[in-house]
């Protein structure tokens, strides 16, 4: 449908190598739907001019920027940035669309989320730790309306103060979480664990799940495929055979290599 699209989020170059990854695994399973970027009024004009290399559109959205105490409060200051994710809440012209994190690749074709229903999300995680039963905002389909837009804005500070209060550190996740409380209970909006596969258990949860089965990889640790050199990659995977230590989170990490340097836009 003309009113479908997948949907992420970039707010600056460090995140680039991701987003050539991402809209090049797209375009590999043969994704239906275009991939929309959706970046903030205040992007320079060069990261600008290396989204249109991709050929890909771009959605330009008012920054969203915590005020100063709350940065401040925060303890993973890294996370501040991503309060600016919630922002493709107000594309309302679009009547449905399916978020996804510039730390995922997809590996199968994923159209279908189209005819989920709305906030319909992965609870990353759950098949090896039972206890997790919140949204993991990684991969979110999302029917956009500003009145939802305006509730989860307003909800920032609460949401904010609550994990600050338990000793935690917040981002836009919480927002989500403090919004829908009882999302876990809506079964119906549950996807399966293959549609945001988490690297940081990737061992066992391919295991669970069958590697064969993943659709979406979300590598989901702090430091991201791109931050290592593409040499130590492949050193691990040759002491790993050596080793005969099979270990598939490394050879996850090696298949990201892998797309990005299948790139047409690949860069050294």
């Amino acid at each position: 449908m003309d009113n479908y699209a997948y949907i992420c989020v970039l707010k600056n170059k460090e995140f680039y190598p991701g987003l050539c990854a991402l809209a090049y695994s797209l375009r590999k399973v043969g994704a239906r739907y275009p991939l929309r970027v959706v970046i903030p009024e205040t992007a320079k004009d060069e990261l600008r001019d290396l989204i249109k290399g991709l050929d890909l559109e771009t959605i330009v959205l008012p920054d969203l920027v915590l005020p100063e105490e709350l940065q401040k409060s925060n303890l993973y200051a890294r996370w501040n940035q991503t309060f600016f994710k919630l922002q493709i809440f107000m594309l309302e012209q679009y009547e449905k669309i399916v978020f996804l994190d510039l730390d995922m690749i997809v590996v199968k074709n994923i159209d279908n989320l189209f005819e989920r229903p709305h906030m319909s999300a992965v609870a990353a995680g759950h098949c090896v730790h039972e206890w997790w039963t919140e949204i993991n905002s990684g991969l979110m389909v999302i029917e956009p309306h500003k009145k939802l837009y305006d509730r989860l804005i307003e909800s920032i500070p609460a949401a904010c103060e609550n994990r600050h209060n338990s000793g935690n550190g917040f981002g836009d996740q919480d927002v989500i979480h403090y919004c829908f409380p009882d999302w876990w209970e809506h079964k119906e909006l549950i996807l399966p664990e293959v549609y945001n596969s988490v690297t940081f258990d990737f061992e066992e949860i391919s295991k669970k799940l069958g590697y064969q089965n993943l659709r979406v990889i979300h590598y989901a640790e702090a430091r991201k495929p791109w931050n290592f050199p593409a040499w130590q990659m492949y050193r691990h995977i040759i002491y790993s055979i050596y080793l005969k230590n099979f270990n598939r989170a490394r050879m996850c990490h090696k298949y990201w290599w892998y797309v990005w340097r299948s790139c047409p836009n690949y860069l050294e």
